[in-house]
């Protein structure tokens, strides 16, 4: 379920290879990512099916395969280019000792991921920002260690490309669904390997970039997860009309609310006694009409 956007961009697992939904113009660019225009309102519901495996890092690291000229777009520098970059980028696949590509992917990576800062308080400022951010600020957004990253392969001969996409790290356990918001868009590199024919992904941003709502347990925490639960029931039931899909997830949900209650039994026992002739009026106990309202009066609260 994507919310509007400012993106024509369908996105899903990387290496997608099946999409399923009702599109306006569909298509796929050179460099696999599928597009498609903005119904009205701008939500957008659709299913990807993606090849998540991976090679593995014997076969990664055996890989010496040149790669095709169509690839040589995926090596180009800046026209204003610091050739202290190249240097800085030998000599740490040199310090590594790193002579095969996947080896000198991952020197890089663990060199900026452990040398470097991750801040949102941008300190570079000048027309320069890359060597301004390796050789003196050392500190910045994702942006800037994807694309350190990506250069620092590239003038090494290896083709690398940088990724604008979003974490998946907050896992909303009542919904059995990943949430993923704003705040986790995120930058990262990956690098081609021409006897797999794959892009592998590599992150050089230190962890502190890469976190996301963590374990916490605390109250404010599952009460959104079940906030976030009924919007999406909510989403499901305008989208689609499936009456048997509508009383299994509601189903599923008023389980969920129950095993909270009786974890916590933090609420009142007014609130609770409400929430219950909500529940009872929600599965249709009341008859078909009371059933419309209570969803809409929680779809009101939601919006």
């Amino acid at each position: 379920y994507l919310e509007p956007l400012d993106t024509n961009t369908l996105f899903g697992l990387g290496r997608a290879i099946a999409i399923q939904g009702s599109f306006t113009n569909l298509t796929k660019d050179i460099d696999g990512d599928f597009l498609s225009q903005r119904p009205e309102g701008g939500r957008l519901v659709y299913k990807v099916i993606s090849e998540t495996r991976l090679p593995s890092m014997e076969r990664l690291r055996n890989d010496r395969t040149k790669e095709g000229e169509e690839f040589s777009r995926f090596l180009q520098l800046p026209d204003s280019f610091d050739p202290r970059i190249g240097d800085l980028a030998r000599t740490v696949i040199e310090q590594g000792s790193a002579s095969a590509r996947l080896d000198k992917a991952i020197a890089i990576e663990k060199y900026l991921q452990t040398q470097f800062s991750y801040s949102l308080d941008l300190r570079v400022g000048g027309a320069d920002p890359l060597p301004e951010f390796l050789f003196d600020v050392k500190e910045g957004h994702c942006e800037y260690f994807a694309t350190s990253m990506a250069i620092m392969l590239r003038t090494q001969g290896i083709p690398t490309r940088v990724v604008n996409g979003f974490l998946a790290t907050y896992y909303n356990t009542t919904l059995n669904s990943f949430v993923v918001k704003q705040r986790e868009a995120h930058s990262w590199v990956e690098v081609y390997f021409p006897e797999s024919k794959m892009w592998i992904p590599f992150d050089p941003t230190p962890s502190a970039g890469t976190s996301g709502f963590g374990s916490t347990t605390s109250y404010s925490i599952r009460l959104k997860r079940y906030l976030e639960a009924l919007e999406s029931i909510w989403i499901q039931y305008i989208v689609s009309f499936d009456n048997q899909e509508q009383q299994s997830l509601f189903r599923s949900l008023k389980v969920k609310f129950k095993e909270y209650y009786q974890q916590v039994g933090g609420l009142s026992g007014q609130v609770e006694s409400e929430i219950g002739n909500w529940w009872s009026e929600v599965r249709g106990d009341l008859g078909f009409s009371a059933r419309l309202s209570a969803i809409g009066s929680g779809g009101g609260i939601l919006m």
